[in-house]
């Protein structure tokens, strides 16, 4: 049996030298592991709002360059139902009018899911309802001049008779 009193004994300041050691080569390991791990991998991604920026950005410029492409649309949807005339009988010009409201409207269809394109939606509902009430304002004038007609015509008649009966 050996010895009991012949252990090796280590002092405190090697003790704290080998943790300090084995330490530093934990954390040395451990950081080369990290990157090893971040550079070989799209984590990186997921640290950065660069992609969610990039996206962002990239949705408003479409919607910028679908408006841009809209507006001449619009503009010549307001002049063709400033001209309509109701009482021209040109279905093809109504059914082309109604062509430009529902391709407005297609645009809010198409992109749903983003909130700023229900202005085309709200721009196709106001020029819809415009057309419509510029037709509507149509039949009601011509009603009002056939009654006018009518009237007039009536009174002609009565003043026929009155002047017959004397």
């Amino acid at each position: 049996m050996p010895n009991d009193k012949s252990k090796n004994y280590v002092n405190r300041r090697e003790r704290i030298g080998g943790l300090v050691y084995v330490l530093a080569i934990f954390c040395a390991g451990s950081g080369v592991l990290f990157w090893l791990v971040i550079s070989q991998s799209n984590i990186s991604e997921v640290f950065s709002r660069r992609n969610s920026v990039q996206l962002k950005l990239e949705r408003q410029h479409n919607f910028r360059r679908i408006q841009q492409d809209k507006l001449p649309l619009c503009e010549e949807l307001q002049q063709r139902i400033l001209s309509y005339d109701p009482g021209v009988n040109a279905v093809y010009e109504k059914n082309d009018i109604q062509y430009m409201i529902n391709d407005l409207r297609r645009g809010y269809e198409e992109n749903r899911q983003d909130k700023r394109y229900v202005t085309f939606l709200h721009m196709a509902d106001f020029y819809q309802m415009w057309f419509n009430d510029r037709q509507h304002l149509w039949s009601l004038s011509s009603n009002l001049d056939y009654l006018r007609q009518n009237l007039e015509d009536c009174e002609l008649g009565l003043e026929k008779k009155l002047k017959a009966g004397n």
